[in-house]
C-alpha cells in the first residue's frame, strides 16, 4: 500500500468497458481470476460484441457499477436496480490487475448466502472483469480498491477495540447484515509492480 493514497481520495471514479462476470471458484487469488478473464476476453473479441461503458465508482462502503445508457440486468452476483449495481465492501473478496491483460481490473464478489450451501462445492463466486484505457488506469482502480479495503479493516478493528458487550453486539450486526457471513471477513488485493508485467512480451488486451 503505497502512502500516496489517502483517506479523502475516496470516492474515486473511473470510466471504463464493462467485460461481464463469469463464475469463480475461490475467494482469492488471481488462479481464480485467470479463467474467468479468459473467457470474458474471449466472448469480447466475437463479431459484433458490444461491451458496455460503465462508470465505477470506489468507496469506503462499496463500488458501485451505473450503466444509464445500457439494458436492464447486465450484472449478476449484485445488488442491482436498473441500471445501477452495488457491490458492498464486505461482499468484496478479491481484486487485482490482470498480468495478461494488463488493462483489465477485475474483482471476486460473494453472493447473497442465502443461496449459498456451505457444504456444496459449487459456493457462487463471481468474477467482474473491466477493461480500461490504459494500463495505468487499471493499477488506479486496484490501488483505490486496496485503500476501501484498507479503510474497512479499519472499522473493523476500531469497532473491536470498543467493550465486549459493544464488539458481540457489533459483530452480530454485521453477520446478519453481511452477505459474506457465511464466510471468515477476509479479503486480499494483488499490487503487483510494473517488473511482473515482464515487459514487451506481455499481451494486452484489445477487447
Amino acid at each position: 500500500m503505497t502512502s500516496a493514497i489517502l483517506k479523502e481520495d475516496l470516492p474515486q471514479s473511473f470510466t471504463v468497458k464493462y467485460l461481464g462476470n463469469d463464475e469463480a471458484h475461490g475467494l482469492w487469488g488471481i488462479k481464480h481470476t485467470r479463467k474467468p478473464v479468459d473467457n470474458l476476453v474471449s466472448r469480447a473479441k466475437k463479431p459484433g460484441t458490444h461491451l458496455a461503458t460503465v462508470t465505477l465508482t470506489i468507496s469506503a462502503e462499496g463500488v458501485q457499477i451505473g450503466a444509464p445508457n445500457q439494458q436492464k440486468g447486465i450484472f449478476k452476483g449484485s445488488r442491482s436496480s436498473g441500471n445501477t449495481a452495488w457491490l458492498p465492501i464486505d461482499t468484496i473478496s478479491y481484486g487485482v490487475q490482470d498480468l495478461v491483460f494488463t488493462r483489465v481490473f477485475s474483482i471476486i464478489v460473494v453472493q447473497d448466502c442465502t443461496d449459498i450451501k456451505v457444504n456444496n462445492n459449487n459456493i457462487p463466486f463471481v468474477c467482474h472483469a473491466f477493461v480500461c484505457d490504459s494500463r495505468q488506469i487499471a493499477r488506479s482502480l486496484t490501488y483505490t480498491l486496496a485503500n476501501a479495503f484498507q479503510q474497512y479493516s479499519q472499522r473493523i478493528r476500531a469497532a473491536q477495540s470498543q467493550s465486549s458487550s459493544r464488539q458481540r453486539s457489533f459483530l452480530t450486526m454485521t453477520q446478519s447484515s453481511s452477505t459474506m457471513s457465511c464466510f471468515d471477513k477476509q479479503f486480499a488485493i494483488n499490487l503487483i509492480s510494473c517488473e511482473d508485467f515482464g515487459g514487451d512480451g506481455v499481451k494486452d488486451s484489445e477487447a
